[in-house]
């Protein structure tokens, strides 16, 4: 038994594959080489018995919004362990602050590769119009044995997350769950692309 009106209690979540940012610290290892981030645009429609749907649109690269799309919103996807719960999970990153927090580091000297360091995500405020985001950078340090082990045996097949198929589905021909799908393949990103991007630090 628990009393939840302990300083130090908290509250259970419900397991999930995707990370979603809780209030306060978020802690995790982004596990996608910088080369294999798969990008494209979501959006969500309510049909008419209530139901929200979610709709993935292809990134052309091009800088255009998908025209069918009521509200786009560009996404990263990337596979990351979340250093919280120890369990590897995919990430959806369409907060701006975040994806230049990341391009600052894929671009720069020092940090070059994200893979090689634990990454801090801290959210505050308390609705849309207040919530904002700060991220630390870690030391480089590898995952232990135990953590290691926990990715190897976790099937994630990311390039599905574009396609609108299910990523931890290790059957051949998953399940496509999203209506939008396109087959065109991302570009490759090399280092001379993203020194193209002039970036800042979001604090």
């Amino acid at each position: 038994m628990s009393n939840p009106f302990a300083s130090n209690y908290t509250t259970p979540q419900p397991k999930t594959k995707y990370l979603k940012f809780q209030k306060g610290a978020n802690l995790f290892r982004i596990l996608t080489s910088k080369q294999e981030v798969v990008s494209y645009y979501i959006d969500f429609v309510i049909n008419d018995e209530g139901k929200k749907t979610k709709n993935i649109y292809p990134d052309n690269g091009d800088g255009q919004f998908p025209m069918e799309a009521e509200e786009p919103k560009l996404v990263w996807a990337v596979t990351v362990f979340n250093l919280d719960i120890n369990e590897v999970q995919i990430l959806e990153i369409s907060q701006k602050t975040i994806k230049d927090f990341l391009f600052s580091i894929t671009s720069g000297k020092i940090k070059t590769d994200w893979t090689l360091f634990d990454i801090q995500v801290t959210k505050t405020g308390d609705d849309k119009d207040t919530t904002k985001y700060s991220m630390i950078a870690g030391n480089d340090a590898e995952l232990s044995e135990v953590h290691q082990s926990i990715i190897s045996s976790t099937f994630v097949d990311l390039s599905q997350m574009e396609l609108g198929g299910d990523p931890f589905d290790f059957s051949a021909g998953s399940k496509k769950k999203i209506v939008k799908t396109n087959n065109t393949p991302l570009p490759e990103i090399t280092d001379e692309d993203l020194q193209q991007f002039n970036t800042k630090m979001p604090y």
